[in-house]
């Protein structure tokens, strides 16, 4: 009977301090959680910022903009209507050097390269200073009147717009962007590692750089895809599909590496998870290691009757 009441008495509720812990503690999830996406999406910011930064690189925009000048303004067949008339203005004038006539950017050969200079020596030179001067210019190096309105929605436009963005302004800001969105990356970081234990902190780090790593990578080829099926049946869009792809591949490299990297942390976490648990089975299953006996005290005698005597003293 007695039993019965006991199983029939409820459930007493919980006191105010255990009903404050289980708030602290719901609590204490919801900021892991937190740290957790805060880490991912400035790792995410950081990739970006620094993707904007290695294409505004002088070193790596030479060639993307001598690509898209090349297309945009049909080099070759400029220079094959132009050449004779580059030859006698050069021939006439007595400047060291003359403005290529014509070309959409105020860009200057010598007076020799435009003598002497074979198609591609010319070819050279116009789209090295051109890509200079979009550098250091941005996309109004285009606009050499003053009044040129360009379709935003054009490809044409696309072009001139996205190489205008490879600009020494842009690797500036890009460069300063790396330096807060780090630090802030090591800050959310910091706050992973606190706000975790053990080994559950490097899986912790290692599933928010995982996830924006494969994000990364899956809107970097989104978008590539678009830009290049955009435009599929123009001609012009072959050329600003293939820049465009060039440019995306910096993006995709970086985010994949920073994938890479969210799995090895991840993987870590979980290896080194396991096999401590392994080690904790283990070593309870094997029980306590027994204690060295000690042999300083000399056993003592029994009688016949069982009961403990002392040794006789001569």
């Amino acid at each position: 009977m007695r039993a019965n009441r006991d199983q029939a008495d409820p459930i007493p509720p919980p006191s105010p301090r255990d009903r404050i812990l289980a708030r602290q503690a719901h609590a204490g999830e919801g900021n892991t959680a937190l740290f957790a996406v805060m880490l991912g999406v400035l790792a995410f910011l950081l990739v970006v910022a620094l993707s904007v930064r290695q294409l505004a690189a002088p070193a790596n925009t030479q060639r993307l903009i001598e690509a898209g000048i090349a297309s945009i303004t049909d080099i070759d067949a400029y220079i094959a209507e132009n050449r004779e008339s580059l030859r006698e203005a050069a021939s006439l004038g007595d400047t060291p050097g003359i403005t290529a006539p014509g070309f959409p950017l105020k860009v200057s050969l010598t007076r020799d390269e435009a003598l002497k200079g074979s198609n591609e020596e010319l070819r050279s030179a116009l789209l090295a200073r051109s890509a200079a001067l979009v550098y250091s210019q941005g996309v109004g190096a285009f606009d050499r009147t003053g009044s040129q309105s360009l379709s935003t929605f054009s490809a044409q436009g696309i072009l001139k717009f996205a190489l205008g963005q490879l600009s020494q302004d842009t690797h500036d800001r890009a460069t300063t962007a790396c330096i807060i969105l780090t630090l802030l990356v090591a800050l959310a970081a910091i706050g992973v590692v606190l706000r975790n234990e053990g080994f559950v902190r490097l899986r912790a780090l290692g599933v928010a750089t995982l996830g924006a790593g494969l994000l990364g990578v899956a809107l970097t080829l989104l978008l590539r895809f678009a830009a290049g099926s955009i435009w599929s049946s123009d001609p012009f869009g072959d050329d600003l599909a293939e820049i465009v792809s060039a440019g995306f591949g910096v993006p995709l490299r970086n985010f994949a590496v920073l994938a890479g990297l969210g799995l090895t942390l991840t993987a870590g976490g979980v290896a080194f998870r396991v096999a401590d648990g392994f080690l904790t089975r283990a070593t309870t299953l094997a029980g306590p290691v027994p204690e060295a006996m000690d042999f300083g005290d000399e056993p003592a005698e029994l009688d016949l009757d069982g009961s403990e005597s002392g040794v006789a003293e001569g």
